[in-house]
């Protein structure tokens, strides 16, 4: 049992993402598991934490332009990516007026 929080420190490895992994998320995140369960972590009682403060500097490429950060390409730079920071979201309306509006993520898997 870890009592306390869980802290991921995001190192810039680009392989946290179902693409590097044949779109499976569980292969995905295998590794990650494999080594939380060779410590001996069962349980946490805490938080899940993300670090991503090990790259420093602006998080926008050089040269970037605004219209660059509305695409999949134009993604911050960050020490912890999952998908290449990517993230579909489709809203489409509902049936009829006031009803809430269906909202779709893909990938699907992601809930946090």
């Amino acid at each position: 049992m870890l009592k306390g929080d869980l802290v991921l420190y995001g190192r810039g490895d680009p392989s946290l993402s179902p693409a590097a992994a044949g779109g499976d998320w569980d292969q995905a995140l295998a590794p990650l598991v494999d080594a939380l369960v060779a410590a001996g972590v069962r349980v946490v009682t805490g938080d899940l934490v993300a670090d991503t403060s090990h790259f420093r500097g602006p998080p926008l490429g050089s040269g970037w332009e605004y219209d660059d950060l509305s695409w999949y390409y134009g993604a911050e730079v960050s020490a912890l990516s999952v998908n290449n920071n990517a993230l579909d979201v489709i809203v489409r309306p509902a049936a009829s007026v006031g009803l809430p509006a269906q909202v779709f993520l893909f990938p699907q898997r992601i809930t946090w």
